[in-house]
């Protein structure tokens, strides 16, 4: 970052789609007390090299502790940023030819918005619809959050459908890890036990049809050599019929 200072995290979050990178720096000071960042970051016509950033994108209403920078994600031309504190996700559109700082286009809120609930731990975006996980929601079982591009545009707007588990646990915390790929979400829920305490589990949702609908998983992914406390699930990521699930505290990670 061409600002950057001690403390800003920058690189918390990252995500890249062809030629262009977006960056998360949920600590910077950007006008206030670390309500935070993002920096997008194109190839140049010569080819990568070492460089800041080709613009950054702020919220519009991240204030004190907003967190923004949280989570990112990039899909054709749209680029999202959650802002943790302010459980918000703000979603951006390319302004013509190359990316410039521009004023979000939506914002994606919970309809049923309960403060300090973690809207926005992490999300993702594939095409034209978002998935936001909210860990915290309901005792901390967590849930998912789904938007669908309406017809007319993006606009700032409430959920299409609500995505949980169909097993739900206090303090499982899905959604603390999500991603989207196509018509399938997956999300890790770390603390969800099933033969130890707190081995973890990932959860597959598929679209039903030819929108999203509130249901719960379509199958639940657990680890062949589960562990206490092993996190299954704190990191995932799915490209197409490749589902890979971290466990930060396991013996490696696991794909499906």
């Amino acid at each position: 970052a061409s600002d950057s200072e001690a403390g800003d995290w920058f690189g918390f979050s990252v995500d890249i789609e062809d030629d262009v990178i977006v960056v998360g720096a949920m600590f910077k000071n950007n006008g206030y007390t670390k309500n935070g960042k993002a920096y997008v970051f194109e190839k140049p016509a010569s080819g990568w090299e070492d460089m800041t950033e080709t613009c950054s994108l702020s919220g519009s209403s991240c204030y004190n502790y907003a967190y923004y920078g949280r989570a990112v994600g990039i899909s054709d031309d749209c680029i999202i940023v959650s802002a943790l504190g302010a459980e918000k996700v703000f979603l951006f559109e390319k302004p013509g030819e190359v990316w410039t700082e521009v004023s979000e286009s939506a914002i994606l809120t919970d309809a049923n918005n309960d403060t300090y609930h973690g809207f926005g731990c992490d999300a993702g975006i594939d095409g034209n619809t978002v998935v936001v996980g909210n860990y915290r929601k309901d005792d901390e079982a967590g849930k998912l959050y789904v938007f669908e591009k309406p017809l007319s545009g993006w606009a700032t707007m409430n959920e299409t459908a609500v995505l949980s588990a169909s097993d739900p646990n206090e303090n499982d915390e899905l959604g603390l890890s999500v991603s989207i790929s196509g018509n399938c979400i997956v999300a890790g829920a770390r603390y969800n036990g099933t033969v130890y305490s707190d081995e973890g589990a990932a959860y597959v949702f598929e679209k039903p049809g030819s929108v999203w609908v509130s249901m719960t998983e379509t199958a639940k992914l657990t680890a062949s050599n589960p562990s206490s406390i092993s996190y299954f699930g704190d990191v995932v990521d799915i490209n197409g019929d490749l589902i890979l699930v971290g466990g930060i505290n396991s013996n490696g990670c696991m794909g499906g």
